[in-house]
């Protein structure tokens, strides 16, 4: 069996903290939205959503309603995290973003529920932890979906 290190147990610390976040709210959001649905309407709405975000695997964008947003932020969101997150520590060690400048500005289109801004603060803790100065984190968050955007003020 390994030992688990240090940077290890941080980050799934971290891990946990943001699943746990994740399963909160869209728990929160799925409960008062089926609050007034039959148990018949129910399971129409669930197959809808997840034929919509379905299509994000082909590059079909989904109607981000009411009810996809908690969809996509239970199922999509957490690989979307990991992914962007490895991105931006790549980019940092590659070319010290933070170290250069102490700046990090980052312009995020069809931001929906906000996942950049976990992989930023995610990037800029390790950079920190690492002794790293970080002036400023500016972050431009653009999308047309009131619900994705809501939802992730929410998380």
């Amino acid at each position: 069996m390994a030992c688990q290190t240090d940077e290890d147990k941080y980050r799934e610390s971290a891990k946990a903290a943001l699943d746990s976040a994740i399963a909160e709210v869209a728990s929160e959001k799925y409960k008062r939205l089926s609050e007034e649905l039959s148990l018949i309407a129910m399971p129409r709405i669930t197959d809808c959503a997840l034929r919509q975000l379905k299509g994000l695997q082909s590059g079909v964008m989904p109607n981000y309603d009411q009810w996809v947003a908690p969809f996509y932020l239970s199922w999509y969101q957490p690989g979307q995290i990991n992914l962007a997150y490895s991105m931006i520590t790549a980019i940092a060690n590659a070319k010290g973003v933070f170290t250069e400048t102490g700046k990090l500005h980052v312009v995020n289109f069809g931001s929906g529920v906000l996942a950049m801004q976990f992989e930023v603060a995610l990037a800029a803790a390790d950079a920190i932890r690492d002794e790293q100065t970080i002036d400023e984190i500016l972050i431009d968050s653009l999308d047309s979906s009131t619900a994705m955007i809501n939802i992730g003020m929410k998380l």
